[in-house]
C-alpha cells in the first residue's frame, strides 16, 4: 500500500526493493514491502508540449522512464534518476504516417512507469494533483486536464475555451448563426469532410483546383481537432469553436460530403454544395428511413434535415440521378459529371502516388498488397461512431497461408469503434484504419478484399483484381441495409464465401487479373465513363464560376 503522504520514511531493503514504515492503529511500526514507485505533482501545457512534474515515494532506480499513453501514440522519456524530483517534458506532435506533423488527436493519455529493462512500477498522484483536475489549460492547439482513472493521466481535447464549451454557449452561437446579423463574406469557402476529419475525398481535390484558379478566395477547413491535417493554403477551424460558427454563418460557399446538423439553416445569399462520399448505390433516404420503421414525420424530419439546404448535388452519371430525386424527394439541380476525389486515381499523378504511399509503409517493390476493406454493419453498431467490425476475414491466418510475398492493409470503416479493434502491425499486416487518404492506399494495392462498400466503384478505376467476401449477402439485402439495384452487377470480381477461397484466389494474382480484366473493363464504361480525370474542373465551375444553377 502507498500512501499519498506516508507516515515515515522509506528505507532501503536488501534486496534493492523499498520498504515503508508506517503506524497503525495499535501504536506500532509495520514494514510494507512496495515496487518502484512515483507520484505525479504536476502537469502544465506549454507551447507545444506537456510538462511533467513528479517525485520518487521509492528508492530511485539507476534507470527509468516514463510513458504518455494513448489510444493511438505514446511517447517515451527517460527521467533523470539522480534526485527524488523529477521532470519530464512531453511533445505535442507528432507524424504518424511521414505525411507531417499534426497535434496528438483528442483522447485520454495514462502515465506509465518503466524501470530497468522491462520492470513495470506504479504512478499515482499528489494531492495537488487532485486539486488540478478541474483546471483546464489551453493554447492555440489544444485544451489539457488532469484527470485520475486507472492511474494519472491527461485528456487532450480540441482548443476551444471553456466558457464556450458548455450548451449553453453553443445554443447561443447557434442562434447568432441563425440570425444572420454578420454580413456574408463573398470570398469565403468552407471546406469539411465526415466529422472534420483530415482534408480528403472531393473536397480536397476541389481545395486544390482553387488554389490553382481562384486566388481571390479564401479556404477555411472544419476539423475536429488539430490533429486533422489540411492542405497549404486552407485556414482550419475547430468545429464548434466561436470561429467555426462564424465562418459556416458567413462563408458564401459551403461544401460537405455530409449535411449539417439539425439545427443548421443556410441564410439567403449562400450556396451549399453537397459532394456525397461514396457512390450510390446501398439504400438510402426514404427507402432506409422506412425499412427502419421511421414514422412518416421522422421521415419528413430526415428530409428537412438533408436537402433543405442542397443547392447543387454531384452523382458520378445521369443514370444515378433517379435515386437522389425517388428518395430523397429532390427537385434541385444535379451535377452529374463525375466525382473529384476519383481524378487522382485516373491522372499520371497516380503512379508517383503508388511508389510513394509504398515507401511510406515500408512495402518492398517485390511485395503484393492486398487491401482488406470491409464495411460497418447496421446491425452491429449501437451508434453510427461505434460499429464492431466484421471478422469474416482472419488476416493473420490470411497473411500466413499467403507468406512474406504478400502485405495485407487493414482498412475499418470510419464508423468502426475507434483504438479499441486495432491489429498490431507487423511486416505483413498494417492496420491502416486511421491513414487519411483512401486513394493513396487504393493506388499502393494490387488487389483488394471488399464487400458492399462503394469503394468498389474507386477501386475497379486502377483495373486491378478484387473478390467480394460476401457470406453474410443473402441477409445484408434482405433486411441489414439492401441495395438500390442489383448488387451482383457492381461486383466485378468473385463473389466468395469463405475466407479460403479468399485466400486461394489471391495466391495467383495474374491469373485473376486476367480472368476479370474484361469484366472490370465492362464495369467501369457503364457506371464510371465520366471518370476522365477532369471532374474537379468541372465541378469548381458548375458550383463557383456561375452565378445561379438552372432547375432540372
Amino acid at each position: 500500500i502507498v500512501w499519498t503522504d506516508p507516515i515515515g520514511s522509506p528505507v532501503h531493503g536488501e534486496r534493492g526493493g523499498s520498504v515503508l514504515a508506517s503506524r497503525d492503529g495499535r501504536g506500532y511500526a509495520q514494514i510494507i514491502e512496495v515496487t518502484d514507485t512515483v507520484a505525479i505533482d504536476r502537469v502544465e501545457l506549454g507551447d507545444g508540449q506537456i510538462t511533467v512534474r513528479g517525485e520518487w515515494l521509492s528508492s530511485i532506480p539507476k534507470h527509468a522512464r516514463l510513458t504518455l499513453s494513448g489510444s493511438r501514440h505514446s511517447e517515451t522519456v527517460k527521467i533523470d534518476t539522480a534526485a527524488a524530483a523529477f521532470e519530464v517534458v512531453f511533445t505535442l506532435r507528432w507524424d504518424e504516417w511521414g505525411l507531417g506533423e499534426s497535434v496528438l488527436p483528442s483522447g485520454i493519455y495514462q502515465f506509465q512507469l518503466t524501470c530497468g529493462a522491462k520492470r513495470s512500477g506504479n504512478v499515482r498522484h499528489t494531492t495537488a494533483f487532485l486539486e488540478h483536475q478541474a483546471e483546464f489549460q489551453t493554447s492555440d492547439e489544444v485544451r489539457l486536464r488532469p484527470v485520475n482513472g486507472s492511474g494519472p493521466g491527461v485528456t487532450l481535447q480540441p482548443p476551444i475555451p471553456v466558457d464556450h464549451a458548455g450548451s449553453y454557449a453553443h445554443n447561443l452561437a447557434r442562434e447568432r448563426v441563425l440570425a444572420a446579423e454578420e454580413p456574408l463574406d463573398e470570398s469565403a469557402v468552407y471546406l469539411s469532410t465526415y466529422a472534420g476529419s483530415t482534408a480528403t475525398d472531393s473536397q480536397l481535390a476541389i481545395h486544390e483546383h482553387l488554389r490553382r484558379t481562384r486566388p481571390d478566395l479564401t479556404i477555411y477547413w472544419g476539423v475536429a481537432d488539430h490533429a486533422s491535417r489540411v492542405p497549404e493554403g486552407g485556414i482550419p477551424v475547430v468545429l464548434q469553436s466561436p470561429e467555426w460558427y462564424r465562418v459556416i454563418g458567413t462563408a458564401k460557399y459551403l461544401v460537405q460530403n455530409i449535411d449539417f446538423d439539425r439545427w443548421w439553416r443556410k441564410r439567403e445569399g449562400q450556396r451549399f454544395l453537397q459532394t456525397f462520399h461514396g457512390y450510390p448505390a446501398k439504400s438510402m433516404g426514404l427507402r432506409m428511413w422506412r425499412a427502419k420503421m421511421f414514422s412518416p414525420l421522422r421521415c419528413e424530419a430526415e428530409l428537412d434535415r438533408t436537402t433543405a439546404g442542397w443547392d447543387l448535388i454531384l452523382t458520378p452519371t445521369p443514370e444515378m440521378d433517379r435515386y437522389y430525386r425517388e428518395e430523397y424527394a429532390y427537385d434541385g439541380p444535379i451535377h452529374s459529371e463525375g466525382y473529384p476525389r476519383d481524378d487522382a486515381l485516373v491522372l499520371p499523378s497516380a503512379a508517383e502516388a503508388r511508389e510513394r504511399t509504398r515507401n511510406l509503409l515500408g512495402i518492398g517493390s517485390h511485395q503484393k498488397v492486398v487491401l482488406y476493406a470491409p464495411t460497418w454493419r447496421d446491425h452491429l453498431a449501437l451508434n453510427y461512431r461505434s460499429a464492431k467490425m466484421v471478422e469474416h476475414l482472419d488476416v493473420v491466418a490470411a497473411s500466413e497461408a499467403l507468406g512474406d510475398e504478400y502485405v495485407i492493409l487493414l482498412r475499418g470503416h470510419r464508423f468502426n469503434s475507434k483504438g479499441s479493434e486495432r491489429s498490431e502491425r507487423t511486416a505483413r499486416i498494417i492496420d491502416v484504419t486511421d491513414y487519411p487518404e483512401i486513394n493513396d492506399l487504393i493506388l499502393a494495392s494490387d488487389a483488394a478484399v471488399l464487400d458492399y462498400s462503394s469503394l468498389r466503384f474507386d477501386f475497379a478505376l486502377t483495373g486491378r483484381p478484387m473478390v467480394f467476401l460476401v457470406p453474410d449477402l443473402s441477409d445484408y439485402t434482405g433486411g441489414i441495409r439492401g441495395f438500390l439495384y442489383d448488387y451482383a452487377d457492381t461486383a466485378p470480381g468473385p463473389m466468395l464465401d469463405t475466407a479460403e477461397e479468399v485466400v486461394a484466389a489471391l495466391s495467383d494474382l495474374d491469373g485473376l487479373e486476367a480472368e476479370h480484366r474484361d469484366r472490370i473493363a465492362e464495369f467501369n464504361a457503364k457506371y464510371q465513363y465520366t471518370q476522365d480525370g477532369k471532374a474537379t474542373e468541372r465541378v469548381v465551375e458548375a458550383f463557383f464560376d456561375k452565378p445561379s444553377f438552372d432547375k432540372p
